[in-house]
């Protein structure tokens, strides 16, 4: 009786071994067969590892740089959009400006294309602070901030560069610097601005060069005066106050002032004289003489005169190119009105150079997503070449292993049939 015991309790032990161990090899190849994967848990092969948590890596990369790209393009082309309607608005008011030009226009004509000019710009001036969302768009890095405001228009925010990070090593400027689109990033001339950089009201550019003789003169009360200033690659209009003041105030009572003021221009305060007859001038360059000519006398006892306002930059401000045009229009001023279109042509190009940069970054962007979809691609072939199980193989085991297992379910079945009819006696 003994011994059969036993020899009962071993046979059930082997037969539950040989049953789990065929369900354990089943699990072991059902795994690969259904994810499609040869590595499903850490144990599987540990020595790869390292490399398919690097490629899931660079391919998390590889994506978001993606969203990147796609994002910088978005911005992109709604900016392009934006400056296409301002370009076409500024075509209109030229048309506008040449038809309105003409000698023979009534006055009652003039007044309706003045208020045409007038709608225009504020549509211009729409398309200027047009938003993303709750974002300008034109504002730099001052998204909150509205870009261009005031009467006059200035611009308000800054032109500082939007980047996103589209490669490992490349980020891309994502927005357009609004000032120098719209503004010309012309900029008020203040004491600290070079003298060879200055443009009149009219963003006509004055023409100083460096080696430039300036002619102070005029007269303090009955004392005339003559002094000069040659011009360097450093004058200031800081320098040229300095001049006219210690010319002014020999020929006066020491008391006279010539001062940068903030809107760029020089203001004259008299002494106890009277000053008269003033102007700086440089040989042959008109727009300078007549931005620096004082044409009222500036009656003593600390009255003041001021010259033009004067301004710096390399483009044209978009806004006060419209004010003098429909100024020019009015007055039927056909000089005026020709100096202001060729401007208006000016901001123009300034528009359509948003739209180049625009196309051109746009164009670099296809290239490095292009880039990013082949590499993408190469990264997952890695990763499947490590991680991937053998499709055709891990099927073949599966059905080994499944027959196996249905054997081994049989054959105990069959076995503990037998046993349960087994009479010990």
């Amino acid at each position: 009786m003994p011994l059969t015991r036993v020899t009962f309790s071993s046979n059930q032990l082997t037969i539950r071994d040989n049953l789990a161990r065929a369900q354990r090899q089943y699990q072991e190849v059902q795994a690969p067969a259904t994810t499609g994967l040869r590595i499903n848990k850490l144990s599987d092969d540990a020595a790869v590892l390292p490399q398919i948590f690097s490629y899931r890596s660079q391919s998390l990369d590889i994506q978001q740089y993606k969203n990147n790209v796609v994002d910088v393009k978005t911005s992109l082309d709604y900016a392009d959009s934006k400056l296409q309607q301002a370009s076409d608005v500024l075509n209109r008011i030229r048309q506008i400006a040449l038809i309105a030009s003409d000698a023979s226009a009534s006055d009652a004509f003039l007044t309706q294309m003045s208020t045409q000019l007038d709608d225009l710009k504020t549509e211009y001036l729409s398309y200027a602070n047009a938003k993303s969302g709750d974002n300008y768009i034109f504002s730099g890095t001052a998204t909150s901030t509205q870009p261009f405001t005031g009467t006059p228009v200035t611009f308000a925010a800054n032109g500082n560069s939007l980047m996103s990070q589209v490669t490992k090593a490349i980020q891309m400027q994502r927005n357009i610097n609004g000032n120098e689109i719209f503004t010309g990033s012309i900029a008020t001339a203040s004491g600290t601005n070079l003298a060879t950089s200055l443009k009149n009201s009219n963003s006509v550019s004055l023409d100083i060069d460096a080696g430039d003789t300036i002619t102070i003169a005029g007269s303090v009360g009955a004392t005339a005066f003559s002094t000069t200033l040659a011009v360097s690659s450093t004058t200031t209009l800081t320098n040229i106050a300095a001049a006219m003041q210690v010319a002014l105030r020999a020929a006066g009572n020491n008391t006279e002032v010539a001062a940068v003021q903030g809107d760029g221009s020089i203001r004259v305060t008299s002494g106890a004289g009277a000053i008269t007859n003033l102007q700086l001038s440089i040989s042959g360059k008109t727009d300078f003489n007549t931005a620096f000519t004082y044409a009222a006398s500036i009656a003593g006892g600390g009255a003041t005169g001021s010259s033009d306002t004067l301004k710096t930059g390399t483009g044209e401000d978009t806004f006060d190119v419209l004010d003098d045009l429909k100024t020019a229009l009015l007055a039927r001023n056909t000089t005026d009105i020709a100096t202001h279109l060729n401007r208006l042509d000016t901001a123009m190009t300034q528009v359509l150079n948003g739209n180049a940069q625009i196309g051109l970054r746009t164009q670099q962007l296809e290239a490095i997503e292009s880039g990013l979809d082949h590499e993408s691609v190469q990264i997952l072939q890695n990763l499947s070449n490590v991680q991937d199980a053998d499709i055709s193989d891990a099927y073949g085991k599966l059905v080994q292993r499944e027959t196996a297992l249905r054997l081994v379910f049989s054959s105990t079945a069959r076995i503990y049939a037998a046993l349960s009819n087994l009479s010990l006696s």
